[in-house]
């Protein structure tokens, strides 16, 4: 029988050390809801994972698939899922060459392995490479011909567009903006540098500063950014300072790409400090060259825990033309 667009689903999965969050989303990249006896129910789900090693990450995304679809009828045959992971991958082959924060050191056929758990066609890519191209499908970069999404959390990352294409590079490794070294005697690096940009930029380089200043009780970025909402002078001092980093990786990334808009996902509790975001921007402007500043629009905007998952999701859509020419 023919696809209607309308009644077609795809699940989306975003993969992180500590926990898998998963979506069901519709053909506009929005997470569908289900009309439950409880009320409008948002097809999403988050699960803990006890470990990253390829077995137990690959059971668990298939246990959330499962889970997801069975959430409503209308979701029990997807079109297929989408999978979202920090490292170096290869989108066609659906292989994670190599992934620091997983710990994966070899090459993981991740879309095979999830393909065979799960029973559904399965795509895999780069996290911020998925959230340009929704950024590209659906948000402000609808307008722009060349545009770049920087994320700026745990670790900083950025997707980029150039005349209206996603860029990769030769290995997948375009746009890795948070291992450009920034102090070259600084922090070890997940990558095995020091001093990148992430590692001050971050929230563990929010963190590791105000530990040196003996704050050794503040574990989360999240009572991090209380304390400097508060006005704890320590606090402030460390997000100024990531902040600030951000700001002069983000004028590295305007006066070399030139785009028309740059949108900043942030991690939520690093915006509610009140002084990253600003620190950021005062940088920028103070080093961005003046004919490039002044072509770029620049958004901060929250980095949502389920933007990926949605993104990944959007992704596997890349298949509908196949299937709606598929015979009926």
């Amino acid at each position: 029988m023919p696809y209607e667009a309308d009644r077609l689903y795809a699940v989306g999965v975003k993969i992180r050390t500590e926990q898998l969050i998963g979506v069901v989303v519709d053909v506009n990249g929005e997470i569908t809801r289900s009309p439950r006896p409880d009320g409008d129910t948002p097809a999403s789900r988050r699960t803990q994972i006890e470990g990253t090693d390829v077995t137990t990450v690959v059971t668990g995304v298939a246990e959330l698939v499962g889970e997801l679809v069975a959430v409503d009828p209308a979701f029990e045959e997807p079109l297929g899922v989408g999978v979202e992971i920090s490292g170096q991958v290869d989108d066609k082959a659906g292989v994670v060459q190599r992934s620091h924060r997983m710990g994966w050191e070899q090459s993981v056929p991740l879309a095979r392995l999830v393909e065979d758990a799960t029973g559904l066609p399965t795509m895999v890519d780069h996290d911020v490479k998925i959230l340009v191209q929704a950024e590209q499908l659906f948000g402000l970069g609808q307008n722009h011909g060349s545009f770049a999404v920087v994320t700026a959390g745990l670790g900083i990352g950025a997707g980029l567009v150039i005349d209206h294409e996603i860029k990769r590079g030769i290995s997948g490794t375009a746009g890795e903006l948070g291992h450009m070294v920034l102090e070259p005697e600084g922090a070890p690096c997940s990558c095995g540098n020091r001093g990148c940009l992430e590692t001050v930029a971050g929230t563990d380089g929010i963190l590791r500063r105000l530990h040196a200043e003996g704050r050794t009780e503040v574990h989360t970025i999240e009572r991090a950014a209380e304390l400097a909402r508060g006005d704890d002078e320590t606090a402030l001092a460390a997000f100024r300072h990531a902040g600030t980093a951000l700001g002069y990786g983000l004028s590295w990334l305007v006066n070399w790409m030139n785009p028309g808009l740059v949108v900043v996902r942030a991690d939520p509790a690093m915006r509610a400090s009140m002084v990253y975001e600003q620190a950021a921007l005062a940088a920028y402007r103070a080093h961005a060259f003046y004919g490039s500043i002044g072509a770029c629009k620049l958004v901060f905007m929250d980095h949502e825990h389920e933007l990926g998952a949605r993104s990944a999701g959007s992704m596997v859509f890349e298949m509908l033309g196949d299937r709606l020419r598929e015979p009926g």
